[in-house]
């Protein structure tokens, strides 16, 4: 009578638990990618697509829509593979530049500088 289960730590180790006890074993091999897997659901690391002109105008892409979000990062797309987001972005041509984001309680975070794509050099003057 009030016997404790056990309560596993994490997603992990409730999966490693389920899986077993599955009739067959898993291989090594498959196990590994199965917590990494979970690992990446866990991680609280996006990446969004950015064309920041200047500090005070970055636009962040919605994939879904195919539109920019001024100023506000929450309607842009998180992704959560660095690689697919760069994919995207190189799509979309020149000025893109995948930023890092991390979600913590509820709020965006950004990681990474922003790349302008005026750059910080003054224009040079036309020679006439």
């Amino acid at each position: 009578m009030g016997a404790k289960k056990d309560k596993p730590r994490s997603s992990v180790s409730k999966i490693m638990k389920e899986v077993e006890g599955e009739e067959a074993p898993l291989s090594p091999e498959w196990a590994k990618e199965i917590k990494r897997r979970v690992r990446e659901m866990e991680s609280p690391i996006r990446y969004i697509i950015t064309s920041a002109l200047s500090r005070r105008f970055v636009f962040y892409y919605n994939v879904s829509t195919d539109t920019f979000a001024v100023n506000n990062p929450e309607q842009g797309t998180l992704f959560k593979r660095q690689e697919v987001a760069a994919c995207v972005a190189e799509i979309l041509g020149p000025g893109y530049a995948v930023v890092k984001f991390t979600i913590r309680n509820g709020v965006l975070k950004r990681l990474s500088p922003y790349q302008y794509r005026l750059g910080n050099s003054r224009r040079k003057k036309l020679q006439r």
